[in-house]
């Protein structure tokens, strides 16, 4: 009797991917698993054949749900700015801004993909609403729309900025326990650095790496209420310090 092997390690044709695993695909379905690949190993890890893999169909049956990959990107941040949305943002500006900063931190910290597609242009519904969400908290503090757009941006910017060099940090596994400082044992492992640091030539330098290194999260939380302590006194210069 002739028989037929298979190769388990060859994918298998759209014709002979089980019909229930298409007929169940929905765009839904096809971003939330190019998120989970794109969090475990990185977003150059999504393409649409590795999220047809992983659905079990095939590749050209993603498309009938989303146009390419670029699509399929766009619709990923915008899955992703959802976790940036708050049920409430509490009884105050000043609260519903800190409140959003902390939480799309935290979103950008587990998705440290996110941060490169941040740099698209792209919107879709999720980031509409966040935009909408931020100007109505800002809203509580200028009735002028332009103010309240530059306020958002100024926000934005100390978080992606926090965001972005606190994973670098972690990347090198710098942002250790006090009083270790990562700079100081970067320098320190460079023999030409340290030499540089203790010829005199940079004393504020060597008197700052010579303290205690506060945390990424403890440097964001002072950052950010200097800025909303700013914001504050250009809008409102009679308010006490909060």
């Amino acid at each position: 009797m002739n028989t037929t092997s298979v190769d388990p390690a060859k994918p298998r044709g759209a014709g002979d991917r089980p019909a229930a695993s298409r007929a169940g695909l929905s765009r839904e379905r096809i971003v939330a698993v190019a998120l989970e690949i794109a969090d475990a190993e990185g977003l150059d890890a999504v393409s649409m054949r590795r999220v047809a893999a992983m659905l079990g169909v095939g590749t050209m049956t993603l498309y009938t749900h989303v146009q390419d990959k670029e699509a399929l990107l766009e619709l990923m941040l915008d899955a992703l700015t959802a976790e940036h949305l708050l049920a409430d943002t509490g009884p105050d500006w000043r609260t519903g801004l800190t409140r959003i900063a902390r939480l799309t931190r935290q979103s950008l910290l587990r998705h440290p993909w996110a941060l490169a597609l941040g740099l698209r242009p792209a919107l879709g519904p999720n980031k509409l609403r966040h935009i909408e969400q931020s100007l109505a908290v800002a809203s509580g503090l200028t009735t002028d729309p332009a103010a309240q757009r530059t306020i958002v941006h100024a926000v934005d910017d100390l978080v992606v900025g926090c965001a972005m060099r606190e994973l670098a940090a972690r990347a090198i596994e710098a942002d250790v326990p006090r009083p270790l400082c990562g700079l100081r044992r970067r320098i320190d492992a460079e023999p030409t650095l340290r030499e540089l640091l203790h010829s005199g030539e940079f004393p504020h330098l060597a008197r700052m790496l010579a303290g205690d290194a506060p945390f990424a999260s403890e440097r964001f939380e002072q950052a950010l209420t200097w800025l909303l302590d700013g914001i504050e006194r250009t809008y409102r210069p009679d308010s006490p310090p909060a």
